[in-house]
């Protein structure tokens, strides 16, 4: 029989997934009743642990030492040198990495299942023996005063950068950004006791994800499940921002080619009950290739290589942002633009083909962030860490699915007034 012939001419009618099927974490207590959450997903014979720790973050100077601490845990321990870790971890196939925010860090490492005990081994002893060699300490200090003076010729840094201690305040974990002074006054001494009275695990999270068994877990509890255990769960130390009147800033720089622009507004958390909304709004006006800001600014105008929006949620608030760097000779040209995409938003909301098109982008990213064993892990973590569990995700597909362009107005006309709005131009 021979198959009906397609017809390409016609596209599919798309339509949006009403249910999806995801992996949900597994909650593990180790002997110490540490809660190990364990996603066992994907083919491959891979491995991810994660440690999450608060960072402790709690002003300016904390701040800098927080991320001295965490950065050079795996510059040498007591038992090994920096050379002799990066070595061990390479000859076992994995990979350690150590990341720090303003709310919380996290000691990670990607391995062979078959390398996994040692790798796990090799982890113990960088959080625990970390020795911060002075050479190490002071050698760290200098690259990143360097990468310091290097980001100051940089109009996106210097518009990003103000804008945070615009909308958050300097001193404060969500807009700190060091100076060469936080560098300098960091020494190996304050950086060791520090970790020593911060980073352990009687306080954490922890996440195993990948190709797993019982094996994997017998192993994380016999590393790390003997330690006495701190009754409560990880919390962020970072305190609620204080509000912050508008602003509008102008930080010249004489020789620079381009003009960085950041304009926005302190926002909220995902626990907000106008998150979701508003990050759907957000994707229309600026959150992806297609978005109103990109189709003019760039795609009609040609001011920009690429322009764009954001809502960053934190624990303990947000922040809504658009970002650009323009030609110095079109940059208020280009700022007149941005504030008639964001009255039409108000005025025009989306007709039924762009809401379709949103929706549709929303709903593959959506689909991608649950894609694999450290996708699941991700977006289990970011769940667990802001109090919103996987109910959040059944909320947002049902958002998806009911979003209208009514709704667009309402978030528009609700948090985007221009006068609500602080404006940062470097350049």
């Amino acid at each position: 029989m021979i198959p009906a012939m397609l017809d390409r001419k016609t596209p599919p009618t798309p339509t949006l997934a009403e249910k999806i099927e995801w992996i949900e974490a597994t909650e593990n207590k180790l002997e110490n009743q540490t809660s190990l959450f364990t996603i066992n997903a994907g083919e491959q014979d891979l491995l991810r642990l994660e440690i999450i720790l608060p960072s402790e973050s709690k002003d300016a100077a904390s701040s800098s030492l927080v991320n001295a601490a965490h950065t050079l845990t795996d510059h040498g321990t007591n038992n090994k040198d920096a050379k002799a870790i990066a070595e061990a971890f390479e000859r076992l196939g994995s990979f350690y990495q150590a990341d720090c925010g303003p709310d919380f860090r996290g000691f990670t490492i990607f391995s062979l299942r078959s390398s996994f005990e040692k790798t796990v081994n090799v982890l113990k002893d960088v959080m625990e023996n970390a020795a911060y060699p002075e050479k190490e300490v002071e050698l760290w200090k200098k690259r990143s005063i360097e990468n310091l003076r290097v980001n100051r010729e940089k109009v996106s840094w210097l518009a990003r950068t103000a804008f945070g201690d615009a909308i958050f305040d300097k001193s404060h974990p969500y807009g700190f950004n060091p100076t060469e002074d936080d560098y300098a006054a960091i020494d190996a001494t304050s950086v060791r006791d520090f970790h020593q009275s911060h980073t352990n695990t009687s306080k954490c999270l922890m996440m195993l994800s990948g190709k797993l068994d019982q094996k994997e877990i017998d192993i994380v509890n016999k590393t790390f499940g003997k330690t006495q255990r701190e009754s409560g769960t990880v919390s962020s130390s970072a305190p609620s921002p204080e509000p912050k009147s508008v602003q509008k800033i102008k930080l010249p720089k004489d020789d620079a080619l381009q003009c960085g622009i950041r304009i926005g507004r302190a926002m909220f958390n995902r626990r907000h009950p106008d998150y979701i909304p508003f990050s759907i709004t957000n994707a229309i006006l600026g959150g992806y290739f297609g978005s109103r800001l990109m189709s003019n600014i760039r795609e009609d105008k040609g001011y920009t290589y690429g322009i764009g929006s954001g809502l960053v949620p934190y624990i303990s608030g947000g922040a809504f942002f658009i970002s650009t760097e323009v030609g110095k000779e079109v940059c208020a040209l280009a700022i007149d633009e941005i504030y008639k995409e964001i009255e039409r938003l108000k005025t025009a909301p989306p007709d039924a083909d762009e809401l379709n098109i949103v929706k549709n982008y929303l709903l593959g990213e959506f689909q991608r962030s649950l894609d694999g064993p450290f996708a699941l892990a991700d977006r289990f973590k970011s769940l667990y860490l802001s109090g919103t569990g996987y109910s959040y995700l059944n909320n947002y597909l049902d958002y998806l699915n009911n979003f209208t362009a009514e709704t667009v107005v309402e978030m528009a006309n609700k948090y985007l007034n221009p006068n609500d709005l602080t404006e940062v131009i470097a350049g």
